[in-house]
């Protein structure tokens, strides 16, 4: 098991969420075990590795969201600046994936350079996180110090500290693969992606990158709410913004560990809060709290699944009730599917619950653990939503209560949002000398798994 390449176990069984085209660079990967909850490692020592889909070796960059914007240059170099040297845009040498590739010209006189993208946005990192990042790279001469880098920013924009790891010697004429992993230094709030080059390079060392990406390792979308805002949550720690419906904006804040949503008044109003990213099944979990022991009736916090519109959405809720109880329950919009499913835990104020819901076609199972307790093998909660079929719409959370509430301005807490499935894959097609349009469903797998002996 300590072979790079053999070393490593298959899943029970995956195949690719939706079509994708010949020249697509992620691809959306699902399970398909019995229980549909096996993932993929999202660890970043775990690569780069190589999986097969539909006769097609496909190499894996990282398995989460890719926060650098334009790595391709398909159409031009928007969101990239030069660094010490001139860039653009060029197709006279192409990664056989490619359409295009960034052309990188030293000045000559300075010992770095590069290319340098546009900052992200602010929340996009925090300090110790661990950002994977890689890029192709073809030098027509060779060269012995080449690596994909970031710099670090803190929240206003000031730089921090530069993210080099190590440089790596690129042979002449051929393109060649690059990645390594930087963690975050104290203060982290965004970062920049880099090509970087080294050693004084003359004017003449020209070389060309491709596929030039920092990806936050962990779900396609993900927030750990390091970041503090008034009166918005903002953009999540994977690069997706939050959009809002329902109560006000003075009721949503983030406090540099939690998004928070104040019930100020009329507590049964849903207070939405949607990624910007619409899926069909899914599976998703969050850190919930609330500030008070429910009075009159349940506070609500929740889980949004496919959300269309205010009256077109599904909905998995915990109920935090009067008397410390809890209880889970599935929606589809505004009624409630089935009875509420009693749940083995009692609570007190700011008390922490995960809370996970897998959505499959109509049906949503849903289960909820304390905080630091490990995450039982069955659900609590096991629904069929065929009030009206939804295929697809937006995920999120939820903030409410039922009518009777009785509690002043209580406060309802979320951390550590994730999309666990399906898990986005960032990869580079062609690696075999196959690249062809995949249909959804197609089997996925490592391309080279290890072989147990008997």
């Amino acid at each position: 098991m300590d072979d790079e390449i053999l070393g490593r176990l298959d899943t029970d069984g995956s195949a690719l969420y939706e079509a994708v085209d010949a020249d697509e660079q992620t691809i959306l990967v699902t399970p398909t075990d019995s229980q549909g909850v096996n993932r993929w490692t999202s660890d970043p020592d775990d690569f780069p590795l190589d999986i097969r889909a539909g006769g097609e070796v496909m190499k894996v960059a990282a398995i989460g969201s890719v926060i650098t914007g334009n790595p391709y240059f398909t159409t031009d170099t928007t969101g990239w600046s030069s660094n010490n040297g001139s860039i653009a845009r060029s197709t006279a040498v192409v990664h056989p994936a490619a359409t295009a590739s960034l052309l990188i010209t030293p000045n000559g006189s300075n010992v770095t350079g590069g290319a340098d993208s546009d900052t992200s946005a602010n929340g996009t990192c925090a300090p110790g996180d661990e950002i994977a990042v890689s890029m192709w790279v073809y030098h027509p001469g060779g060269w012995h110090d080449i690596r994909p880098a970031v710099d670090w920013y803190d929240s206003s924009g000031s730089f921090l500290s530069v993210g080099t790891g190590s440089g790596f010697t690129v042979p002449a004429g051929e393109w060649t693969f690059l990645s390594q992993t930087l963690t975050a230094p104290a203060s982290t709030a965004r970062f920049q992606t880099r090509a970087r080059h080294g050693g004084s390079p003359p004017a003449s060392a020209v070389y060309y990158v491709w596929a030039v990406r920092a990806t936050q390792p962990g779900g396609l979308v993900r927030d750990t709410f390091s970041r503090t805002l008034t009166d918005d949550w903002g953009t999540s720690t994977s690069g997706h913004a939050w959009a809002t419906a329902g109560g006000t904006a003075a009721e949503r804040d983030v406090n540099g560990t939690q998004g928070t949503v104040t019930l100020s008044s009329a507590p049964s109003t849903i207070r939405f809060q949607a990624a910007d990213v619409s899926v069909g099944d899914c599976d998703i979990k969050v850190l919930i709290s609330v500030s008070a022991v429910a009075t009159g009736d349940a506070l609500m916090p929740g889980l949004l699944l496919r959300y269309v519109s205010g009256s077109q959405f599904y909905r998995c809720r915990v109920h935090f009730e009067t008397g410390s109880t809890m209880g889970l329950s599935a929606t589809s919009a505004t009624s409630q599917v089935g009875a509420t499913a009693s749940l083995p835990y009692t609570y007190i104020a700011n008390d922490r619950f995960w809370v996970r819901s897998k959505l499959t076609g109509d049906r949503v199972r849903g289960r909820v653990w304390p905080e630091g307790h490990p995450e039982p093998d069955t659900w609590h909660l096991d629904r069929e939503l065929n009030v009206g079929s939804i295929p697809a719409g937006i995920i999120g959370l939820t903030a409410s209560a039922l009518p009777g509430n009785t509690n002043v301005s209580p406060v309802l807490m979320f951390d550590q949002f994730e999309l666990l499935d399906p898990q986005q894959f960032v990869v580079t097609r062609e690696h075999n000398g196959v690249a062809k349009a995949q249909t959804a469903g197609t089997d996925v797998r490592l391309a080279q798994p290890t072989i147990l002996s008997m």
